[in-house]
């Protein structure tokens, strides 16, 4: 019986690696969930858990992602509308909560979800490499600090992330499942459809077993079709909307350009110095590597040239790439640590503790006070109506809230929605605090549109807030950087 050693990965069982793999990423994104909280970005709220609980409810805000066709005389354009799957599954999810509604719940699913990412590169570093190598990634996988910041993130891409690695690795096992990995793809792309880019390496890399890959992957591109018939009328309307928009419309500049090596720029601040071992391993694998690699570095560059092009970048865009990276660098390091006698665990322990350090610099609870103070309020008994002092993309909406009451917002937005309660004057704002919301909540944690229209009106908000409701109200309770006010 071989003797366990993480320096030399030899072990007792054969599924040991995978048990190790798997109680450390679950341990390190419980702890990832308990420091993390609010949301990043507005599409984690609005995009994802409030049109879930629209589905499971029957209420709450509709954004112009999801905006039907009766509302195309006021909006006047298509905002790249998005696919149901990913909200039914979340409505889905959120049916299972023995404890009744929470976003918390939700998160803590997807959190458990994100595990299967270190064991997924795993089981890829075992195809393409070895024992050695496989370990390693998926040991680093499992506390690389990207990896938890997004892990319990109610974010597209971030779900849809395992089902693109479950392809790869039936596309890459010694006996190939070509079926499986087209239904995975699928998946992937009816939860994030831009994750279907690595349709083209898939496809070279498959080559006689493609008619199997893509007979998977038609089923689910009919599944697709049918559920946009069902939700938007048109068969494959969401996927077609959204490209279209976002890649080749409007959308593609309209929220921000970057220049084209803004992701390359990204990945070097997030990885520091690993970058030098990872960029250039991934370039020789791309040329002088196995099958198995050019591939996998074909679905990390295609993508990566994708994104460049298009002039709107966000990093969590192209989230599904770090895994690629945690395989070449580990195979990098692999091959550079045999020329040395530094054993293995010592330089995972390096890494944890660099991957720590790396973490510390980023803001893990982006208006968590709000969302706080938002669910802290949607639980009072005598709540008749709410005025939140925050545009209402920057806001938790009634995922949080969970009480079926006027939500106004003030100061209100450029693009008007609609059935969205926004607060466009000083006026109606005062009748609103005179004679109408009997909960505030002001917040010292302003959003950029916040910003702007302090810096356009010379007016500050929060002044605002807590001046034009001392006659009326009372502090309730603080929750941070929140001040939630009841009427007297």
């Amino acid at each position: 019986m071989a003797k366990r050693t993480i320096s030399t990965w030899k072990f007792m069982r054969r599924d040991e690696p995978i048990l190790i793999i798997l109680s450390l990423s679950l341990v390190f994104r419980l702890i990832a969930l308990f420091c993390s909280g609010g949301f990043l970005h507005s599409d984690e709220i609005f995009q994802t858990v409030e049109q879930a609980h629209r589905i499971s409810y029957g209420y709450g805000i509709v954004p112009s992602e999801f905006l039907g066709e009766e509302y195309a005389h006021l909006t006047n354009k298509s905002w790249g509308e998005r696919s149901f799957f990913f909200p039914l599954v979340l409505s889905f999810f959120d049916s299972l909560n023995p404890f009744g509604h929470s976003v918390l719940w939700l998160r803590f699913l997807l959190s458990l979800f994100s595990v299967f990412i270190p064991l997924l590169i795993y089981k890829i570093g075992l195809e393409v490499y070895d024992q050695e190598v496989a370990f390693f990634a998926g040991l680093m996988a499992s506390f690389w600090w990207e990896l938890l910041y997004f892990s319990s993130r109610t974010l597209s891409t971030p779900f849809a992330t395992p089902f693109l690695l479950a392809s790869i690795y039936y596309a890459t096992r010694r006996e190939p499942n070509p079926f499986l990995s087209g239904i995975f793809l699928g998946i992937a792309f009816m939860v994030r459809f831009p994750t279907l880019l690595v349709l083209i390496p898939a496809l070279f890399y498959l080559g006689k077993g493609s008619v199997k890959f893509l007979s998977g992957l038609f089923l689910v591109f009919l599944l697709q079709g049918l559920l946009d018939l069902f939700t938007w009328g048109i068969f494959l309307h969401s996927p077609v909307e959204f490209l279209r928009y976002n890649f080749f419309g409007e959308g593609s500049y309209l929220f921000g350009e970057e220049p084209f090596t803004f992701y390359l720029v990204k990945f070097a601040e997030h990885w520091r110095p690993l970058i030098l071992l990872a960029l250039p391993y991934l370039v020789y694998a791309a040329v002088f590597g196995t099958r198995e690699e050019k591939f996998l570095s074909d679905a990390f560059l295609i993508p990566l040239f994708f994104f460049s092009w298009v002039p709107h970048k966000e990093y969590r865009f192209v989230f599904f790439l770090v895994p690629f990276l945690i395989l070449f660098f580990s195979r990098a390091l692999i091959i550079s640590l045999k020329k040395s006698k530094v054993r293995h665990h010592r330089v995972l322990a390096l890494l944890f503790v660099f991957s720590l350090a790396l973490s510390l610099n980023q803001n893990w609870s982006p208006k968590k006070d709000l969302c706080s103070a938002m669910e802290f309020v949607g639980k009072q008994d005598d709540l008749k109506s709410l005025l939140v002092f925050d545009t209402w993309s920057e806001t938790c909406g009634y995922s949080y809230l969970h009480k079926r009451v006027p939500i106004y917002f003030f100061p209100a937005q450029d693009e008007f929605l609609p059935g969205v309660n926004e607060v466009a004057n000083l006026t109606y704002l005062r009748r609103l605090i005179r004679e109408e919301v009997n909960y505030v909540i002001c917040t010292s944690e302003k959003s950029g549109t916040v910003l702007d229209f302090e810096a356009n009106t010379g007016l500050n908000v929060t002044e605002i807030c807590l001046n034009e409701t001392s006659p009326y109200f009372e502090e309730f309770k603080r929750i941070g950087s929140s001040i939630i006010l009841r009427r007297r």
